[in-house]
């Protein structure tokens, strides 16, 4: 439902995403909405305790990342 969501919404040459929360069901859009998303680029994440989780899982996958606090 998401990753139809974004490609009806999100700008065709969207380079960042960011999370609010960053539990298994960001972690799971994560990992779609680079499909939806080709040029993604960057990674916003904000959570009160799981952020560091997404945002390595990012630098692990070639994006620039900011833990938002």
């Amino acid at each position: 439902m998401t990753a139809i969501a974004v490609q009806k919404l999100a700008r065709a040459d969207s380079v960042s995403i960011g999370f609010i929360g960053c539990g298994v069901q960001a972690r799971s859009h994560f990992d779609v909405l680079r499909l939806v998303l080709p040029d993604l680029k960057e990674v916003v994440a904000c959570s009160r305790s799981a952020a560091q989780v997404v945002y390595e899982t990012a630098l692990r996958k070639g994006l620039g990342t900011r833990l938002a606090r």
